[in-house]
């Protein structure tokens, strides 16, 4: 179950910067970059590529928006047919 997957939707298309349909790791990092730059937090390099590792389920370089989707899945636990999950 995706909650506010159209905001995600969103999300995922002002990251994909160049519209592939993907966010490629240079996207990844600029986001990431930007939002610490933005809050006063500062992410090291190694810590956003293990995120968009995490992220990236299919190891192929990019994320796509399934990826990014699962990447903020939330599991309905008072819905029976998901305790199997």
């Amino acid at each position: 179950m995706y909650r506010n997957k159209d905001l995600l939707e969103t999300v995922f298309r002002a990251i994909d910067k160049d519209n592939s349909g993907v966010i490629s790791m240079q996207e990844f990092t600029d986001v990431c970059t930007s939002l610490g730059n933005h809050n006063g937090t500062k992410f090291d390099e190694k810590q956003i590529t293990d995120l968009a590792v995490s992220i990236d389920l299919d190891k192929n370089g990019v994320i796509d928006f399934n990826e990014f989707l699962e990447a903020f899945r939330i599991v309905d636990i008072t819905d029976p047919s998901m305790e199997q999950i």
